[in-house]
């Protein structure tokens, strides 16, 4: 008999974006910063994430900037955020 255990464990953090007018924290809702991510769109398309077997909370949807991913869960809570350095040429 194999027992798998998960467990979520929060990592707080706060990042400012666009000189210190926006904010995304640890509880921060999708909707709250959602047109950080938006550009010349009025909704951002999201990449679906299904990973049923390794995320108790369901399929989630990923969003990026240049320098940030979000990994939004259903509910409109992050459920990840990814920074990377996006200036540099490939």
């Amino acid at each position: 008999m194999i027992i798998l255990i998960c467990r979520y464990s929060r990592c707080n953090f706060s990042i400012l974006l666009k000189d210190n007018q926006y904010e995304i924290r640890t509880d921060s809702k999708f909707d709250e910063f959602s047109h950080e991510f938006m550009g010349d769109s009025n909704s951002p398309r999201p990449v679906v994430l299904s990973r049923h077997e390794q995320q108790p909370f369901g399929s989630s949807f990923c969003y990026g900037t240049k320098q940030i991913i979000v990994e939004v869960m259903e509910n409109g809570f992050l459920s990840s955020l990814s920074i990377y350095d996006g200036s540099k040429d490939k």
